[in-house]
């Protein structure tokens, strides 16, 4: 066999084995094709506050925790990955393939090691045993919290049927997110320039269900962060966990010169979602944003002598509180 003969042997050995390659399992090549891989691709996205119809890929999301469950809700496997850059075209492929309808919950975000994420056992741990918790001290917490999204299949349980048959086979799961906490930026002005003041949020909303619904919780305080007082002036700003109606959330200023609260109101109707100075309802919503740019204006009331707020802005939504004597 010359060199040229053996030479085209080899160019049509490697162009077969390429194609195989690039073909995987297929019937044409393979006779059995229960071995060839299965599983799912994963994509994630979180729905714009702006315009529901425009979907948005958070840089925040850099790991996830994937929770599969059968048909009686009981959790089947988990599956963690680290170093994820969403964007439009990105999926994360798995090899999750299990006969039947399987059901998926997602934790995502830049830092879930903030979480306490309980002893969950696979074939075991049913949906309704399984609590996330915010890692916090006994009574408090302080510090930032990463953006930390819950998220569920856009098109609900996926079913999936024996496929031993038909070769490689990937299903094809859109995972919508939702941010579930809150960044408070404060600006307090009008305070005594000679006092001293801590700014802090009580709570009990530290403990969530598997699917990011607050579970039973004892109260405790959010403590402000990179507090700074310029004069009259106090800048401050606190991350705290999921807000809703009905919790009565406190938002709370204290002198601590005097020893004396001079705010404490409910952050969440009476504050965030307060309405304007004539009764108009306030612009703000919180399913339409994470980030609260709360200012107050304090003044001195002689009839109590203290200070006390007499106005402030919510996102740039102008609010008033009381009619006070000044001095």
């Amino acid at each position: 066999m010359n060199h040229r003969v053996l030479y085209r042997l080899t160019a049509i050995v490697s162009f077969v084995t390429a194609c195989l390659l690039i073909s995987g399992c297929k019937k044409i090549i393979y006779d059995d094709l229960s071995q060839c891989p299965q599983g799912v691709d994963f994509s994630f996205y979180e729905v714009s506050l702006a315009d529901p119809a425009k979907k948005l890929y958070p840089e925040a999301v850099k790991e996830v925790r994937i929770f599969a469950f059968d048909e009686q809700g009981r959790l089947v496997r988990e599956i963690s990955q680290n170093g994820l850059k969403l964007s439009e075209d990105y999926y994360l492929r798995t090899d999750y393939y299990r006969v039947g309808t399987s059901d998926f919950l997602v934790w995502a975000g830049s830092d879930l090691s903030q979480l306490d994420f309980s002893q969950f056992v696979p074939g075991k741990t049913t949906r309704a045993e399984m609590i996330v918790a915010l890692k916090r001290q006994a009574d408090s917490f302080k510090g930032a919290i990463a953006p930390i999204y819950v998220g569920e299949p856009e098109n609900g349980p996926l079913t999936q049927e024996d496929r031993s048959h038909k070769g490689t086979f990937y299903d094809k799961v859109p995972i919508r997110l939702k941010q579930i906490n809150n960044r408070l930026n404060f600006t307090l002005l009008g305070l005594h320039p000679g006092h001293t003041y801590t700014i802090q949020v009580e709570d009990n909303n530290s403990r969530y269900t598997i699917e990011g619904k607050i579970d039973k919780d004892g109260r405790f305080i959010y403590y402000s962060s990179d507090l700074k007082k310029e004069g009259t002036t106090l800048t401050a700003w606190i991350d705290v966990m999921k807000l809703e109606e009905g919790r009565n959330a406190r938002l709370i200023v204290t002198d601590t010169t005097t020893g004396k609260e001079i705010f404490n109101e409910n952050l969440v109707e009476d504050v965030i979602l307060k309405p304007g100075p004539n009764g108009q309802s306030s612009p703000n919503r919180l399913d339409k944003g994470h980030i609260y740019d709360i200012t107050l204006q304090f003044d001195y009331d002689k009839g109590t002598g203290s200070y006390v707020v007499v106005s402030g802005i919510v996102n740039k939504w102008n609010i008033v509180f009381r009619k006070v004597e000044l001095n």
